[in-house]
């Protein structure tokens, strides 16, 4: 059976993917910031019958300490396989680049940029051991066609 850790589950792009890869027969590990959510998610996994094949936890892209924990948990349940992930986790801020507050570029970055690179940097040990892996990242549409009040998004 493959298995993945699908970041920022709660919906969208992430949800449809654990529910979809679920029940094709993939172990999946979803994961979101806030658990307070996961209930829409649960709901589309029994809906499917697929729930059993899927483990919900919390992971925070943006916390050392949860990508180690989420990893190092995840990893114990597998034999420390993992065959992909879906980097999925994200955020947005809307405006014109000279009206959107550093603070806000700041998060965004940290999340959909930075938040990538240390879940990777977490699990390359596992991808190089087992000399395979898959690695996914998500993009917001607007990463790919500027719009004056998606400046950041297509920055990235």
């Amino acid at each position: 059976m493959h298995s993945v850790l699908i970041t920022g589950t709660s919906t969208g792009i992430g949800h449809a993917t654990a529910v979809t890869l679920a029940a094709r027969g993939w172990r999946v590990f979803a994961r979101m910031r806030n658990l307070e959510k996961r209930g829409l998610l649960e709901q589309a996994l029994k809906e499917a019958g697929v729930r059993d094949g899927v483990e919900v936890e919390q992971l925070d892209v943006n916390d050392a300490a949860s990508i180690g924990t989420a990893v190092a948990s995840m990893l114990s349940q597998t034999g420390n396989k993992l065959d992909a992930v879906v980097h999925n986790a994200g955020v947005a801020a809307a405006g014109a680049l000279e009206d959107v507050p550093e603070s806000e570029l700041r998060r965004v970055m940290e999340t959909n940029f930075f938040g990538v690179l240390e879940l990777t940097r977490a699990l390359l040990p596992t991808f190089r051991a087992q000399k395979s892996s898959h690695t996914a990242a998500t993009a917001f549409p607007a990463s790919s066609s500027g719009r004056p009040s998606g400046s950041i998004s297509a920055s990235l």
